[in-house]
């Protein structure tokens, strides 16, 4: 927050040795407006939406004091603008990184999850010993699950490649967990060819 206030400090000392603010800011209200563009354009909308919407109203405040005529009063708030608008591209930045590295987390789980349900239908595959009917339909559950998985899978990595990673992250949820579910489930244990289940009770 000090290193914030101090541009501002220096700014004023220079009008008033000035002899006033004479002039509207317009080169620290155009300066402002850059910055809260570049600002937009990291994403800060989103991702440090408080301080970009301080800016925002600092700007307006600053366009106001001009009307007014009052240029110092313009000078602060521009220059107050900048700064919330700097700050939340820094916010913005970091918070896109993270939010990334999430969604690339969360991708890289389900397709290890469909690496590992892959090879259990490969392994079924090459394995001679007579299935169950209750394991036929578990390679077949694993099958379909391998499927709804990578279409999640290219929908989170077209929505990573258009940096829209809320979307990749809501594409792949829950996918992971349920892929391993389906592999993980035990089927009904094998009955010896001629020998019959005991009754029910």
């Amino acid at each position: 927050m000090r290193g914030r206030v101090i541009p501002a400090c220096l700014a004023l000392a220079g009008c008033l040795l000035a002899g006033g603010c004479a002039a509207p800011p317009d080169t620290e209200i155009r300066q402002a407006r850059d910055a809260i563009e570049s600002a937009r354009a990291a994403g800060a909308e989103r991702y440090a939406a408080e301080e970009f919407q301080a800016a925002r109203t600092a700007l307006d405040r600053s366009t106001s004091a001009v009307t007014r005529r009052d240029f110092r009063q313009a000078l602060t708030f521009a220059l107050d603008s900048r700064e919330h608008a700097q700050h939340a591209s820094r916010i913005a930045a970091e918070q896109r990184r993270q939010v990334r590295d999430q969604a690339v987390q969360a991708l890289e789980e389900v397709e290890s999850a469909v690496a590992v349900a892959h090879q259990r239908v490969e392994s079924a595959a090459t394995d001679r010993t007579p299935r169950s009917r209750a394991e036929q339909l578990q390679i077949s559950d694993i099958r379909r699950a391998i499927v709804v998985a990578n279409v999640a899978v290219q929908k989170a990595r077209e929505a990573i490649a258009n940096e829209d990673y809320a979307a990749a992250q809501q594409a792949v949820t829950g996918v992971a967990d349920h892929l391993k579910s389906v592999v993980e489930t035990k089927p009904a244990a094998r009955v010896p060819a001629g020998v019959r289940r005991a009754p029910r009770p």
